[in-house]
């Protein structure tokens, strides 16, 4: 018995696909997490503006040390980077910074330009989900992809803990939380756990805006949750 569910009749869609090596080395400085394609459906444009991303794993900073895991408990109320910690760190005292969020970036790999972002575009979840920063980037302005073709995009950090010995991975995806279907304005998307908010720019009357009732998140979205990109020693 289908009577009272909501169905929505996209005028478009996109599909999300890794792009990247699924495993590549694990090194100090600036290096590439996860590059992945967005691509929009023959019927229309589509828009996106927010994405998250998991990032897990344990990186073993000195030979025979111990190993710091991504996104541990005593890292909770860190918003400004991934961090990582070991068991025997206690009492409230928080971890290693692993990479500071403004080192990070989003580049169009096809235009290469950098994507930009509000004027706090990353912010880091290390509480919601121990052992998981979920990393989510706010575009300052719609990225448009045209029907019918796709657009690569890449996500950089800079690695500060690049000692990293055998034994270390870090894992980065884009997943897939949402399970129920929406279509309302930008900023209500948003704020829910979606991680990919976008738009079929079909707006009342072929106005669209971040405020018309086109937008939506991850449920169900081609491609979602994506494989894993891992950087391992």
């Amino acid at each position: 018995d289908k009577i009272g569910n909501i169905q929505y009749l996209r005028q478009s869609k996109p599909t999300i696909a890794l792009a990247s090596p699924t495993s590549e080395n694990y090194n100090a400085g600036t290096q590439e997490l996860i590059r992945w394609t967005v691509s929009a459906a023959n019927t229309g444009n589509i828009g996106w503006e927010k994405i998250v991303f998991d990032v897990s794993g344990s990186v073993i900073i000195t030979s025979g040390g111990a190993s710091y895991t991504i996104g541990s408990s005593p890292d909770s109320e860190q918003t400004d980077g991934i961090y990582m910690s070991t068991t025997t760190i206690s009492g409230g005292a928080v971890g290693v910074q692993l990479i500071a969020a403004s080192s990070m970036e989003i580049w169009d790999v096809d235009s290469n330009t950098q994507v930009t972002g509000t004027s706090t575009p990353f912010l880091v979840d290390q509480a919601t989900a121990t052992g998981t920063a979920r990393v989510s980037f706010v575009a300052s302005a719609e990225q448009q992809v045209s029907a019918n073709t796709t657009k690569t995009y890449k996500l950089l950090g800079t690695i500060q803990q690049g000692s990293g010995q055998i034994g270390t991975s870090m894992l980065t995806k884009i997943a897939s939380r949402s399970t129920t279907a929406t279509s309302t304005v930008y900023a209500d998307v948003a704020a829910t756990t979606g991680t990919f908010v976008w738009t079929d720019r079909s707006g009342a009357g072929d106005v669209h805006s971040a405020g018309s009732l086109d937008w939506t998140h991850d449920f169900k979205v081609s491609g979602l949750s994506t494989p894993t990109k891992t950087l391992t020693r």
